[in-house]
């Protein structure tokens, strides 16, 4: 991952976290952010963020522009949102206004129409 990218994930993170704690989620854990807790590893993945909604798993996956593009995303989306589905929770990607549309696009191969996934844009 470029700097670039490196640096806009980062970011993507930290608002995710704000957004969480603007929601009022409980038990959030982010992984490479300062003061919280590394979330639990899930497969092969480690998501960027999770907490709880309701009682309901939140699973977050931040990504750059450069990061939708990469081959593990794929996997990390199918990951997540199985395990979120099979937990009664919710899936939600974490990116940059210009991205929407990809990661929309993205989601829809990896998961069909579905409502619980959802994105996040900052």
């Amino acid at each position: 991952m470029s700097v670039q990218a490196q640096t806009l994930h980062d970011q993507l993170v930290r608002y995710t976290v704000a957004e969480m704690k603007r929601q009022q989620m409980t038990a959030i854990k982010a992984d490479h952010y300062p003061g919280y807790a590394k979330p639990n590893q899930i497969g092969e993945f480690i998501p960027d963020a999770v907490g709880y909604f309701n009682c309901a798993l939140v699973i977050v996956e931040a990504e750059s522009s450069e990061g939708l593009l990469a081959r593990h995303t794929e996997q990390q989306f199918s990951t997540f949102y199985n395990y979120a589905r099979s937990n009664g929770g919710y899936f939600i990607v974490s990116v940059s206004n210009r991205d929407v549309q990809t990661a929309e696009a993205l989601i829809r191969k990896i998961c069909g129409q579905t409502t619980t996934v959802l994105i996040w844009s900052f």
